[in-house]
């Protein structure tokens, strides 16, 4: 009964909202929106000894497990239950790499460290065999899965600058990303970290330690070819040299 008249409750969840519409002689005369079964069935004001989940029927054991076996997220609260992890794996990575992947000790290490945050590649090297290397194919599905289990990937540079990612099981994740863009954009972080050869640095380091060995010109300035100054920008030697352009050659300033 709605409004004293008989009338037809159908529910319904379509994408993230749970919705009752109420029928009577075939037309639809009201539709109620919320983002839980509860929260829609409250604003029906129907049946109020009755909870949402009853009336959708998810209570029930069947349903239940049902869902479980179907879902395909978690929370980070759930990364000791070790069934739900292994749906997870089973639907997004166990397909795409190696078997014997030990994959419940990457969980289990990553849960038990103080530091949220791991560098992607070398946190699952080690549950793969010394020397093995990845497919793209094979990286993106551990991506897809950990965003399905609430990790959040806090990589402030693009992939072009460096492959490098950095994830963390932060429950403030976004948050984090936000900050470590912050920092990088400030120059606080590098893509490339100090126990690695930077390709950049030391090319300016000779760059700058040939134009030492370079004799002066009679006007007491030391010059470029104009040729080699076509390769980078004008702010780029300007910052890392301290030079300006004049005509076709480059003047080193002392």
């Amino acid at each position: 009964m709605y409004e004293r008249k008989q009338s037809i409750f159908v529910s319904r969840i379509e994408g993230k909202k749970c919705i009752v519409e109420i029928y009577r002689e075939s037309a639809l005369i009201k539709q109620f929106k919320g983002a839980t079964p509860d929260e829609v069935w409250e604003k029906t004001g129907q049946l109020k000894k009755f909870t949402g989940t009853q009336l959708y029927g998810l209570d029930n054991p069947i349903t239940k497990n049902l869902i479980q076996q179907h879902r395909t997220q978690c929370t980070l609260n759930d990364w000791n239950d070790e069934y739900i992890l292994e749906r997870l794996f089973d639907y997004h990575v166990k397909r795409r790499t190696l078997a014997n992947a030990n994959w419940k000790y990457f969980f289990t290490s990553w849960v038990k460290t103080e530091n949220p945050i791991i560098e992607l590649e070398p946190a699952l090297h080690a549950i793969y065999p010394k020397g093995y290397e990845f497919s793209e194919r094979e990286l993106s599905a551990w991506q897809t899965m950990l965003k399905a289990a609430s990790a959040t990937n806090i990589t402030p540079w693009l992939s072009e600058e460096s492959k490098r990612q950095l994830w963390t099981k932060s429950p403030n994740g976004e948050a984090d990303k936000v900050a470590f863009a912050a920092l990088y954009k400030s120059g606080f972080l590098t893509s490339i970290p100090k126990n690695m050869p930077n390709a950049t640095h030391t090319f300016w380091m000779c760059f700058e330690r040939a134009l030492a060995n370079n004799k002066k010109t009679p006007d007491g300035k030391r010059r470029i070819l104009s040729i080699i100054s076509n390769e980078f920008t004008y702010g780029e030697l300007k910052q890392n040299l301290n030079v300006i352009f004049y005509s076709f050659a480059l003047y080193v300033k002392f």
